[in-house]
């Protein structure tokens, strides 16, 4: 959505037409499920999601919000609903660096979650992983480091170290390591994430990109730390690829 389309099929054209069918079938909804139901929670969500992709963050804030209040009026106690709400506002809060009431949200989620899921699971994995990236965000580095590898062990156990978000975990502590100018680590974090990312199928599309967008970046930050040939010449050669991927 928000991308030019070759129509006739009813799919929306771009963005704004877009825009318009989410607020047409949530407007629908209210209309035939008077009051809270999950189907108009997902709905407010849903626009809230778009609206955000498309940088309205103040009307994506409310409606995140919105539909997090009617899922717990809906869905008392713990409930994956509500995590999910959780963690949708909180990432938003996250990007605006209102990073108290996000990480408060994302703690409530990760607890909600270990709670309903009894062990290691792959939802539990992934409010680890935004926990972690979170700490990064707000300056905490070794508790985001060592979050992130509760993540990508969790990962790796619940989906195998080939999954992609097992490599999109390896990824964050590798940005992580990289600020902190531990760049052999970093590199060996972030080459482990690329060769998972960098597969052909499974992966959401920009993932792989953002990856190689790291890559280069840890490169280019050891070079201007201790230039040296081997590093420029790694910064030159990830170039290549991430222009490649580019292309796409």
């Amino acid at each position: 959505l928000g991308l030019m389309y070759n129509t006739g099929n009813g799919v929306p054209k771009n963005a704004a037409e877009a825009r318009g069918l989410f607020r047409t079938a949530l407007e629908m909804n209210k209309r035939l499920l008077p009051g809270d139901h999950p189907n108009i929670a997902s709905g407010i969500n849903n626009l809230a999601s778009f609206l955000q992709g498309q940088g309205e963050l103040v009307e994506a804030e409310a409606l995140y919000r919105e539909s997090l209040a009617m899922r717990r009026r809906l869905f008392h106690g713990d409930h994956t609903s509500v995590a999910t709400g959780l963690n949708n506002l909180a990432l938003l809060l996250q990007k605006g660096a209102d990073y108290a009431e996000a990480e408060s949200m994302i703690r409530e989620s990760l607890a909600m979650r270990t709670r309903l899921f009894k062990g290691d699971h792959p939802s539990v994995a992934l409010d680890l992983n935004n926990l972690s990236l979170l700490l990064r965000d707000k300056g905490d580095m070794q508790g985001s480091l060592k979050i992130g590898q509760d993540a990508v062990d969790m990962f790796t156990r619940t989906q195998g170290k080939d999954y992609w978000l097992t490599g999109y975990a390896r990824m964050g502590r590798g940005r992580t390591l990289v600020r902190m100018k531990r760049f052999a680590e970093a590199e060996k974090e972030l080459l482990e994430a690329e060769r998972v990312m960098g597969a052909p199928k499974g992966v959401p599309a920009g993932r792989h990109k953002s990856c190689l967008e790291a890559v280069v970046q840890l490169y280019e930050a050891w070079n201007k730390a201790d230039p040296s040939d081997p590093h420029a010449a790694s910064v030159a050669s990830w170039k290549t690829k991430l222009d490649a991927a580019s292309q796409k």
